[in-house]
C-alpha cells in the first residue's frame, strides 16, 4: 500500500518547501535595506547641498540659525519618528510574512496528510474485508461439494463482503465451450458473454490472461479496454482484475472482479486477489480429484458387485489359493459342489482338503515354480481331474487355472465345473454305441448259432424217438437188425448214455434261451405302453423273485429284509410292464448276490426300495449293503458278456439288457452309484409323460 506524505517538520522539508520561506524572510530584508540606503542618500545629498553654497549659509547666518532655532529641531525630531516607524513596519513585516508562508504550508500538509490517512483507513478496511472474505471462502471451499454451487457462493461472498463491486467466474471445459458459469453483483446477465463464448471467441480480459498467465492482468481504464466485450456495461466506471484459476499447471477457468481504478494497481490488492484466486483453483483442483475418486470408488463398488455377483451367481466353483497354498476366494458354487462351508475353508491349505492323495507329489514339485514365475504346466489349461468333497467322495471336475498377481506375489485363480452328469452322459453315449455294435454282432452271431443249435435239439429229439420201443416203426426196423429195443434202452441206461442225451438237449435249450436274449437285445419286440403305478410293478418284481429258484435259495440263506421308502400321491407312467418287471428282477437278483458274496461276518443283509419324483422323471431306487464295486468294475457293468461271477453263474446280459430296455425304449436313465465294501445302490429314472418314446424295430 502507498505511503501518505509526512507532516513539515524541521527533519522531513523538502528543499522545495523551504526555498519560498526563504524567499518571503529575505524580501522584506532587502526592502528594509533599500529604503535605508535611500534615507542615506537623501542625507548626503542634503549635506553636500549646504557644503556647496557657504555664502549663502553665511549671509543668513543669523537667519538660518534661527530658523534651525525655531524649526530644526522639531524637523529633525519628526524624521526620526518616520525613520523608527518605517524601520518597525519592515520588522513586523519581515517576521510575520515567513509565519504567515509556514502556517499556510502546515495547514496544507496536515489537510494532505488526514486525506491521506483517510485512503488508508479506507484500504485497510477493504484489505480488512478481504481478509475476512479469504476466511470465509475457505469455510466455503470446505463445506461445498459441487463446481457450480461453489463458485456461485464464491462470487456471492466476494461482492457481499463489500470487497468487490462485482465478480463473475466461468469454468472452460477441454473444448472451450462454458462448462459452468456465475456471476454477482452485475448490471447485466452473463447471457451475451455465454453465447460469445459458445461462439468461440474468449473476452478480451480472458485472452490478456492466458497470455499472461499466471501474471494477474489489472485494468484501471475498464471503458476503453472493454469496449467490445459483452461484459463492457457492468463496470462502466471502475477497473477490473482478471486472472486464471489454475493448481498444479491446470487451468479451470477465470475470475473477473470489479473495484475503485484507485486500488487497482496497489501490489497489496493483487496479492490478495491473486491469493483469492489461488484458493478458488486448488477448491476446483480437490473438486475435480474428489469427483475422480468418488467415480473410481463408484466403479470399484461396481465392479465389486459385478463381480460379487458373477462369483454368487455362477453354476461353476470359482476359487483363489495364495502363495501359502491357502484358500483366499470361495464361491456359493463351490459350497454346493463340493460341500464346504466358506468359513471352514478359508485360510485351510487347498491341496490337502481337496486334491486326492495321488495328485499331491505332482502339486509339490510344480508349486515353487508357480509361486517364483507365476508359470506351470496347468495354467492357462482346462484338466479333468478330481477333487474330494467334504464327505470324502472323489467327483470327476473340470479345472481351468489361471495366475494373478496381487499383493506382491502370484496367486492361481480355479474355475471348477463338476461334471459328473456330463461323464454319467457320455459313459451312456458311449455304452449306447457299444450297444449298437454289439447289438449287430449279437444278432449276426445269434443268428449263425441258433442253426446249429437248431439242429442239435432236432438231432437229440430224432435219436430219443428212435430208440423209443413205444413207437412200432423202431421195433419193427430193430427186428430186421435183429435187435431188441428194450435191451438197447436198458444198455442206454446202464451206459448213462440218456443222461448224456438229456444233458446235450439241456444245454441246446439253454444255448435257445441265451439266443433268444442276443436276439431280444439286438432288436427289441414293439410292445404296448401303458400306465402304470411303478410302486406295485417294483412289488410285484420282489414277489416274482422269489419265484426264481436260485433267489429263492438265497433268500431263504440270507433272510434278506426289504425296506420301502415311497413317496405318496406318486403318477404313473408310461411304459412296458413286463420289461420293467424284468429291470427290476434283474436288479434283485444281482443285489441278493453281491449281499451273499460279502464274508462272514456280514452285517444283516438289506435291500431299501425308494421311489420319489426327480424333477420330470420318477425315480425307482434299489440299495443293497452288498459287497459293492469299485469304479473301474462300474464302468463296464452295461457292456454285454460282462460279468463278476464265476463261470456258468450267468452269461453277463442282465444289465446289458435292462440298460437297453430303460433308456433306448423308455428314454429314461439307468445309472449306478457304488462304494467297495458298503453297497451298491441302481437308479431307474423313468419319464413322467403320457406319450411313449419313439420305437425303433
Amino acid at each position: 500500500m502507498a505511503k501518505p506524505p509526512s507532516i513539515p517538520t524541521r527533519n522531513t522539508i523538502h528543499w522545495r518547501q523551504i526555498l519560498p520561506t526563504f524567499l518571503v524572510l529575505f524580501l522584506p530584508l532587502i526592502t528594509c535595506l533599500a529604503v535605508l540606503l535611500f534615507l542615506h542618500t537623501e542625507e548626503v545629498v542634503r549635506l553636500n547641498t549646504l557644503l556647496i553654497a557657504p555664502e549663502q549659509i553665511q549671509g543668513n547666518a543669523f537667519s538660518s540659525s534661527d530658523q534651525r532655532a525655531r524649526q530644526g529641531q522639531p524637523a529633525d525630531k519628526k524624521v526620526q519618528i518616520r525613520r523608527s516607524h518605517l524601520v518597525l513596519f519592515l520588522g513586523l513585516l519581515t517576521v510575520a510574512l515567513p509565519l504567515f508562508w509556514w502556517l499556510a504550508l502546515l495547514l496544507t500538509a496536515t489537510r494532505e496528510h488526514r486525506k491521506h490517512l483517510l485512503t488508508e483507513k479506507q484500504q485497510v478496511a477493504h484489505l480488512s474485508v478481504l481478509l475476512q472474505t479469504i476466511i470465509d471462502l475457505h469455510r466455503l471451499i470446505g463445506q461445498e461439494k459441487e463446481k457450480d454451487k461453489l463458485i456461485q457462493a464464491c462470487c456471492e461472498l466476494l461482492v457481499a463482503s463489500r470487497g468487490y463491486a462485482s465478480a463473475w467466474i466461468i469454468l472452460l471445459a477441454q473444448d472451450e465451450k462454458i462448462e459452468f458459469s456465475a456471476e454477482s453483483g452485475l448490471y447485466h446477465s452473463m447471457d451475451a458473454l455465454q453465447k460469445q463464448i459458445s461462439l468461440g471467441g474468449l473476452p478480451p480480459c480472458v485472452v490478456e490472461c492466458r497470455r499472461k498467465q499466471p501474471e494477474i492482468v489489472a485494468i484501471e481504464a475498464s471503458t476503453s479496454f472493454c469496449q467490445h466485450c459483452p461484459m463492457a456495461n457492468n463496470y462502466p466506471s471502475s477497473g477490473l482484475m482478471c486472472v486464471a484459476l489454475e493448481h498444479n499447471s491446470r487451468v479451470f477457468g477465470f475470475l473477473n472482479v470489479s473495484l475503485a481504478p484507485e486500488l487497482i494497481g496497489d501490489q497489496e490488492e493483487q496479492r490478495r486477489f491473486s491469493e483469492i484466486a489461488g484458493d478458488i483453483g486448488y477448491a476446483l483442483f480437490n473438486l475435480d480429484e474428489q469427483q475422480k475418486k468418488i467415480e473410481m470408488e463408484t466403479a470399484l463398488r461396481q465392479s465389486e458387485a459385478c463381480l460379487r455377483s458373477i462369483t454368487d451367481f455362477a453354476k461353476d466353483a470359482i476359487l483363489m489359493m495364495d502363495s501359502q497354498g491357502a484358500i483366499s476366494f470361495w464361491n456359493p458354487a463351490a459350497e454346493t459342489i463340493l460341500g464346504y462351508r466358506a468359513e471352514e475353508v478359508l485360510g485351510k491349505n487347498l491341496h490337502a482338503l481337496l486334491v486326492p492323495t495321488r495328485y499331491h507329489q505332482a502339486h509339490h514339485d510344480a508349486f515353487p515354480e508357480f509361486i517364483r514365475t507365476g508359470c506351470g504346466n496347468a495354467m492357462g489349461k482346462t484338466l479333468e481331474l478330481a477333487a474330494l468333497r467334504k464327505d470324502g467322495r472323489e467327483i470327476p471336475v473340470a479345472l481351468s487355472l489361471s495366475a494373478v498377481f496381487q499383493d506382491g506375489s502370484w496367486q492361481a485363480v480355479g474355475i471348477l465345473r463338476d461334471i459328473t452328469d456330463r461323464k454319467r452322459m457320455e459313459e451312456q453315449m458311449l455304452q449306447s454305441e457299444k450297444m449298437t455294435t454289439i447289438a449287430g454282432l449279437a444278432a449276426g452271431v445269434a443268428h449263425e448259432i441258433n442253426t446249429p443249435l437248431s439242429a442239435i435239439l432236432q438231432s437229440i429229439q430224432v435219436v430219443r424217438q428212435d430208440l423209443s420201443p413205444e413207437l412200432p416203426r423202431n421195433q419193427e426196423i430193430a427186428g430186421l437188425c435183429g435187435l431188441d429195443l428194450a435191451r438197447v434202452t436198458e444198455y442206454f441206461e446202464k451206459r448213462e448214455i440218456n443222461y448224456f442225451l438229456d444233458g446235450i438237449r439241456d444245454s441246446a435249450i439253454k444255448s435257445g434261451k441265451i439266443i433268444a436274449n442276443l436276439l431280444q437285445f439286438s432288436r427289441p419286440r414293439q410292445l404296448v405302453f401303458g400306465m402304470a403305478d411303478l410302486a406295485q410293478l417294483l412289488d410285484k418284481s420282489v414277489e416274482l423273485s422269489h419265484t426264481d429258484y436260485d433267489l429263492r435259495k438265497l433268500y431263504a440263506s440270507l433272510h434278506v429284509e426289504f425296506i420301502r421308502e415311497y413317496a405318496p400321491n406318486l403318477p404313473p407312467v408310461s411304459c412296458v410292464t413286463t420289461e420293467i418287471e424284468q429291470v427290476f428282477i434283474n436288479l434283485l437278483k444281482n443285489a441278493v448276490q453281491a449281499m451273499a458274496e460279502l464274508p462272514e461276518p456280514r452285517p444283516a443283509p438289506r435291500i431299501t426300495l425308494r421311489i420319489r419324483r426327480q424333477d420330470s422323471m420318477l425315480r425307482a431306487e434299489i440299495e443293497d449293503n452288498g459287497i459293492g464295486m469299485d469304479e473301474n468294475t462300474r464302468r463296464h457293468i452295461f457292456d454285454p458278456f460282462f460279468t463278476t461271477r464265476d463261470v456258468g453263474a450267468g452269461p453277463g446280459l442282465g444289465l446289458s439288457v435292462s440298460y437297453i430296455i430303460i433308456v433306448t425304449k423308455h428314454g429314461g436313465q439307468l445309472t449306478v452309484q457304488s462304494t467297495p465294501g458298503q453297497g451298491t445302490t441302481v437308479a431307474v429314472d423313468l419319464p413322467l409323460t403320457s406319450t411313449p418314446p419313439d420305437e425303433t424295430t
